[in-house]
């Protein structure tokens, strides 16, 4: 009995109020929304600066030119490039797994 006295007090209180009420509500859920959105920020950097260190936008950035540029006609060009591709995708691919090690030593 005396929970319900309770709730009915509260529920008084907020309706004669509503302005206030409504506002409060607001604030409290804008802060839970931007608390979400700054740890998804922040997870999103943290991924970022991953994917930069190892190397992912350079080959992504890479990948987009190669294909237009292996149309030469000219067969020593065209294995040079391939060397140029394979070397680098290497180069990655150490990074990314460098990149793996020094986080599981930091985690």
């Amino acid at each position: 009995m005396f929970i319900s006295i309770c709730w009915v007090e509260v529920m008084q209180h907020l309706l004669s109020r509503p302005l206030r009420t409504g506002l409060t509500a607001f604030s409290v859920a804008w802060g839970v929304f931007m608390l979400i959105m700054l740890l998804a920020a922040g997870d999103g950097l943290e991924g970022a600066m991953l994917a930069l260190t190892a190397g992912t936008f350079v080959y992504v950035g890479a990948t987009e030119v190669v294909g237009e540029e292996f149309e030469t006609p000219h067969r020593a060009v065209r294995l040079r490039r391939a060397a140029a591709l394979g070397a680098g995708v290497l180069v990655i691919l150490v990074l990314g797994r460098y990149a793996e090690r020094m986080e599981s030593l930091v985690h």
